[in-house]
């Protein structure tokens, strides 16, 4: 299967949009929500694969990719108590799997294209997190208060 290949990056890239979500929005995501989000990352390659026996690799991509993105989308928006929160970052995992989709379906451009996006997307999570207090970053606020 083609997207086996670059499993790791799927993987990698989703953990940073659900750490630069939690960090943006100052909202803490329990390690045990960390934990159910990647299992739903592991079921979309389950889902992948059953589908693309029967709807031939494009239609499995896109219910397999569009029903993660749905669930990590009202998940999100119900663990950061933000339907906003939520919607955005259903709108970078469903970005980050129309890339990858590229990514993996073309093997000409498959490195020029996966360096541009990588570079692209470190300079966006760069320059959305320069003013970040990376030190206040999940630190109990209630113990300030105190």
């Amino acid at each position: 299967m083609r997207a086996v290949k670059y499993g790791g990056l799927f993987i990698a890239l989703s953990f940073l949009t659900l750490f630069l979500v939690e960090s943006l929005q100052r909202s803490p995501i329990h390690p045990v929500q960390y934990g159910l989000m990647g299992l739903a990352l592991a079921v979309f390659y389950l889902l992948l694969l059953a589908l693309s026996e029967h709807l031939g690799f494009l239609g499995a991509y896109a219910t397999a990719a569009g029903a993660l993105c749905l669930l990590m989308t009202a998940y999100l928006a119900g663990a950061l108590r933000s339907v906003r929160a939520g919607g955005a970052a259903g709108a970078i995992f469903a970005g980050t799997y129309a890339l990858l989709y590229l990514l993996v379906t073309s093997e000409a451009y498959a490195l020029l294209t996966g360096a541009i996006a990588l570079f692209g997307m470190l300079a966006t999570v760069m320059l959305l997190t320069r003013r970040l207090n990376w030190y206040e970053v999940g630190r109990d606020r209630t113990s300030d208060s105190l």
